[in-house]
């Protein structure tokens, strides 16, 4: 069992009222709040160090903006399949992305950053497909159910200036 130590510590007005405003669950006194201050601090730290953990906390980080949005849609009886995407991507890949380097000091290694490369650029071309796949029909299950045809133009055409590009001999015939 771990020892308490005493600490004392001066902090600004600012962050004084701060804290007597924070709502946090199980604590209410000042002494409570630093303490959960920390144990949150610790295992933000923590949960960098392993892809589980860290998915975990950029779920959490999302969860507030997701869960209002959710609420207002069930409400709304709306539902926006490109935010739907987007928030099902994004912990995933920021999971990804902060623990490409292992919190181990050898950060020197071509492979390490080629995998972050080719993850990264697997992630992203994900998206996209499951975006372009949106655009099959003029409208798609969105708040704007144009949203996605009304800029898939000229995503195409860059698509087609590179397939062009690539394949030269295929527009000669």
């Amino acid at each position: 069992m771990s020892k308490n130590i005493p600490i004392s510590v001066r902090v600004p007005q600012e962050d004084a009222e701060f804290l007597a405003q924070l709502q946090m669950e199980g604590a209410s006194t000042p002494s409570d709040k630093v303490r959960a201050l920390l144990a949150d601090a610790r295992r933000r730290h923590q949960g960098f160090q392993d892809y589980a953990g860290c998915l975990g906390m950029a779920h959490e980080m999302v969860a507030p903006t997701l869960n209002l949005l959710r609420d207002l849609e069930q409400r709304s009886s709306i539902h926006s399949e490109p935010v739907a995407q987007l928030a099902d991507w994004l912990p995933e890949t920021l999971a990804f992305f902060l623990t490409a380097f292992p919190d181990d000091g050898e950060h020197n290694d071509l492979a390490q950053i080629e995998a972050l490369e080719r993850g990264v650029t697997d992630r992203v071309f994900r998206l996209v497909q499951k975006f372009l796949r949106l655009g099959v029909t003029d409208e798609c299950q969105a708040y704007d159910p144009r949203v996605v045809s009304n800029r898939l133009e000229p995503t195409l055409e860059v698509a087609d200036l590179i397939r062009r590009g690539r394949n030269p001999k295929k527009e000669e015939s």
